[in-house]
C-alpha cells in the first residue's frame, strides 16, 4: 500500500471545503471562502473583526429546508490583512446547525 506524504501538512481536524456559503454580521454579506465542522474563513471583513474577539452573525446555507439563515457564535483566529482573510472557529453548533452544515460539507443538502 502506497504512503502518501505532503509537503503543506495542514493540522486540522476538519477538513475544509469550498461551499456556496454566505456570512452576515452587521448588515454586511461576505462571501464564505471555505468551511469545516469546525470553523470558517471569509474573504475581507479584516478591519472589522479582531484577533480572539467573539462575534455572533448568520450562516446563510443556500437549499436548506426552512429557515436558510444559522445564527452562530464564532472566534476570530486568524486575521490576514495580506490576504484579506479571516478565519473564524465554532462556537458550540447547535445539533440543528451542526446537522444542516455536515449535510452541505457532504453533498447530501437535499436529503
Amino acid at each position: 500500500m502506497p504512503i502518501i506524504r505532503s509537503k503543506t501538512r495542514e493540522k486540522r481536524r476538519d477538513r475544509r471545503r469550498a461551499i456556496p456559503l454566505t456570512l452576515e454580521y452587521d448588515g454586511r454579506d461576505f462571501a464564505v471562502a471555505d468551511c469545516s465542522l469546525g470553523g470558517l474563513a471569509i474573504k475581507g471583513g479584516c478591519g472589522l473583526f479582531a484577533k480572539a474577539c467573539n462575534v455572533t452573525a448568520s450562516l446563510k446555507i443556500p437549499q436548506s429546508e426552512g429557515d436558510p439563515c444559522l445564527g452562530v457564535s464564532l472566534q476570530v483566529v486568524r486575521n490576514d490583512p495580506l490576504s484579506q482573510c479571516v478565519a473564524f472557529h465554532f462556537s458550540g453548533l447547535d445539533e440543528r446547525s451542526f446537522t444542516l452544515l455536515e449535510r452541505q460539507l457532504t453533498g447530501r443538502a437535499s436529503h
